[in-house]
């Protein structure tokens, strides 16, 4: 495996870690309003983040790319424009609400139509 980095050039979720498993997918424009739509439903692995170094106006993120590409235009079907997102390890980052009660808010700031399909809840006893 080799290592392989992107540049974004402004804020990413802050929840991105060392460990954490980086993904793509193939993304088009489509549409008067320039929405994007997935080429390919599945995402592809770019493998491990063995680093993550945060600037003022960007961030880098290093892979431990899967195979041996040795530059990011040799993972097949990563092209400029891919949506790049990643997944926790769950051996490491497990984790519950602790204590007597938990709140959610669900907020749509958006002026256009929005659905949630679903949201769960696991409730277990944790003290008497």
């Amino acid at each position: 495996m080799s290592i392989v980095q992107i540049t974004f050039p402004s804020g990413f979720n802050s929840s991105i870690q060392v460990g954490d498993i980086g993904y793509y997918v193939p993304v088009q424009t489509a549409g008067l309003d320039n929405n994007f739509t997935i080429n390919d439903g599945q995402p592809s692995p770019i493998g491990p983040i063995t680093e993550v170094v945060k600037f003022a106006n960007s961030l880098v993120i290093r892979f431990q790319a899967f195979g041996n590409p040795t530059e990011l235009s040799e993972i097949p079907g990563l092209v400029n424009g891919s949506f790049i997102m990643f997944s926790k390890d769950n051996a490491v980052n497990t984790a519950s609400i602790l204590g007597y009660y938990g709140i959610a808010k669900f907020r749509n700031n958006s002026t256009r139509k929005a659905e949630l399909y679903a949201t769960a809840c696991e409730i277990s006893e944790s003290s008497k």
